[in-house]
């Protein structure tokens, strides 16, 4: 994968180094939108044709077992009515053939609907594929005057890119937060979700009584550290949340063990920094993290 990702960087780096020459390059492109008989120039440009039902989708290539050499997708899967996700691979990230169901909770399960952006990660280490999910908590929050649903961050694994993906239930070490308080072991069963931020510090930013947390995204550091990020929502509980959407992220001790003491906010919609910054002009929604590094940035 490390190589796919330096060959793009490389395509790039060398089109930033042609019209860095003062040269204007020309690129031809057809676009087929208006006229479906229309060709577009395959050597350029890939384009979606719509044509796999999903959303949110998350892509991983397999470097081992049977389905070496093959792309998997996993996404919201409107066609199960998002209960489960679906997975789909593909050669070529244009051609997806689907591959049926890879992760359905049981009805009794905390997840039972409104399960979004599921984004799978292959850990080498253990060869283990680790499927981090939000999802509806069927429990619900009270924030005072009523009880509401709130989004919460699950985590399955499976040892095949198809699955089955089954949920992660064990007991999650007490701990201290960022502010030296402590807090209890807990223990996660099918019932309640791996990521509990409602055992925040009352004073802490993300915690306002009600969370609603989504689109996490796993991440793998060169030295092996772990670290999940995720978007704290829009209308995510109190009122200095309500009407944003920010992205956070915190250090995993294992992929089952969140370290809730390095939980901190990463961007800000409207300011260049979270510390504040410039003012800016881009609207209030802030979705979906990915992480990447490359020549010692991330």
């Amino acid at each position: 994968m490390k190589k796919i990702i330096a060959t793009v960087l490389g395509v790039i780096l060398s089109l930033c180094l042609l019209v860095g020459c003062g040269e204007k390059v020309e690129f031809s492109y057809y676009d087929t939108f208006s006229n479906a008989d229309q060709e577009f120039n395959k050597n350029l440009f890939y384009r979606n044709d719509l044509t796999t039902y999903t959303a949110d989708p998350s892509v991983i290539y397999v470097t081992e077992g049977e389905e070496a050499g093959w792309f998997y997708m996993y996404g919201t899967s409107d066609q199960i009515g998002a209960s489960g996700y679906q997975t789909w691979r593909s050669k070529n990230l244009t051609d997806w053939e689907c591959m049926g169901v890879a992760f359905n909770p049981d009805g009794e399960d905390w997840c039972r609907e409104n399960l979004w952006a599921p984004e799978v990660i292959f850990d080498e280490s253990d060869h283990t594929y680790y499927m981090f999910f939000n999802a509806s908590n069927r429990i619900g929050v009270s924030d005072g005057s009523a009880t509401r649903k709130t989004q919460s961050i699950g985590m399955a694994y499976a040892s095949d890119p198809r699955g089955p993906f089954t949920m992660w239930t064990g007991e999650v070490p007490a701990g201290t937060y960022a502010d030296g308080t402590s807090y209890e072991a807990y223990t996660v069963t099918r019932k309640t979700p791996l990521v509990d931020f409602t055992k925040m510090p009352k004073n802490h930013p993300l915690y306002d009584g009600v969370i609603k947390v989504i689109d996490a995204s796993p991440f793998i550091d060169e030295n092996g550290d772990k670290y999940l990020f995720f978007c704290h929502d829009l209308g995510g509980g109190g009122t200095s949340h309500y009407n944003t959407s920010t992205i956070w992220g915190m250090k995993m001790i294992d992929w089952h063990t969140p370290d809730y003491s390095t939980v901190a906010k990463l961007t800000e919609t409207g300011k260049t920094k979270v510390t504040g910054g410039d003012d800016i002009r881009e609207g209030n929604v802030n979705e979906a993290p990915f992480m990447i590094k490359n020549i010692g940035n991330y």
